[in-house]
């Protein structure tokens, strides 16, 4: 789930021809963020097999250590997409590109998406460290109720979130844009700026011809 949000960031980030206003390289910032998951799963995998062997207190102890500093990883790499996403969605709002003024598509809303499942995953995270920090015989552990309401409807909610706003509906015709991001290419080549509207991409306003007429089309 945390990997198919960082990159929906991302194609937005191009879709809106934003990428000065990303402090991370849009071509970087999924693969960032997947390996930071990635890191903070082989922690936890590591430790956990430490456990398994662990035959004295202090090498059990080591290893519930190494799970929780995987846990930690996935929070501190959560946290900085979180961050990047504010600061890209502050200065957009401040100096909003061209082409965001012409994707109708609610990417606003997208955002809010964003920022609605990102806190959900982050309580989750955080719970799940507090969790195991607290140890087998804590009510954490003890209670199924906790897990229950702290990580599955959390991840539930997390669907609910981007079933209201399906990226989809924003992103129609990402594709297109990153492949045109030359406006004067298009416009030597007669052709459109695509515009997302109403779930199909629209090229429109680019000169096109020997007489100055302009082109619509609608794919």
């Amino acid at each position: 789930m945390a990997a198919s949000i960082y990159m929906v960031l991302g194609r937005l980030i191009r879709l809106l021809d934003a990428h000065e206003y990303a402090i991370v390289r849009t071509t970087w910032l999924t693969k960032i963020f997947v390996v930071g998951d990635v890191l903070s799963f082989m922690t936890q995998s590591a430790g956990g097999g430490l456990m398994a062997q662990a035959k004295t207190p202090d090498a059990m102890k080591q290893a519930e250590g190494i799970v929780l500093g995987g846990l930690a990883i996935q929070i501190v790499f959560f946290g900085m997409f979180i961050v990047t996403t504010i600061i890209f969605h502050r200065r957009i709002l401040k100096r909003p590109t061209e082409r965001s003024l012409r994707v109708e598509g609610p990417w606003r809303q997208l955002i809010l998406a964003l920022y609605i499942s990102s806190v959900l995953i982050m309580v989750r995270s955080i719970f799940r460290m507090i969790e195991f920090g607290a140890g087998k015989q804590s009510i954490l552990m003890q209670k199924e109720v906790f897990l229950l309401a702290l990580d599955g409807v959390l991840m539930f909610l997390v669907g609910v979130v981007f079933l209201w706003k399906f990226p989809g509906d924003v992103l129609v015709g990402y594709k297109e844009v990153w492949q045109t991001t030359d406006e004067e290419t298009l416009g030597s080549r007669g052709e459109g700026i695509p515009m997302v509207a109403g779930g199909k991409t629209a090229y429109q306003g680019v000169r096109s011809g020997e007489h100055g007429r302009y082109s619509t089309s609608v794919r």
